[in-house]
């Protein structure tokens, strides 16, 4: 499930969308900078106009382990525990 309402498909974009998919877990520093250049790369052929941008906090307590956030997904409730 994603946001695409405008049905937008790029070979090349969507390819650079999985390496930053994949790169996400390993090496997020240089999954974020993909992530940028595949959000100028879009907004460059301007597909749709964006209206707002998304800012999620997450407060956990100390209790909490192994808190994981995913930029897609937000938390991933499966991969954390409570003491």
């Amino acid at each position: 499930m994603n946001q695409n309402w405008s049905g937008f498909c790029d070979r090349r974009i969507e390819a650079s969308i999985q390496r930053a998919l994949a790169l996400q877990t390993t090496d997020p520093y240089l999954a974020n900078q993909l992530w940028a250049r595949v959000d100028h790369a879009i907004v460059d052929q301007a597909p749709l106009v964006p209206l707002f941008s998304h800012r999620q906090v997450d407060f956990v307590s100390r209790r909490v382990g192994n808190y994981q956030f995913n930029p897609q997904w937000g938390l991933l409730l499966d991969q954390l525990w409570v003491r």
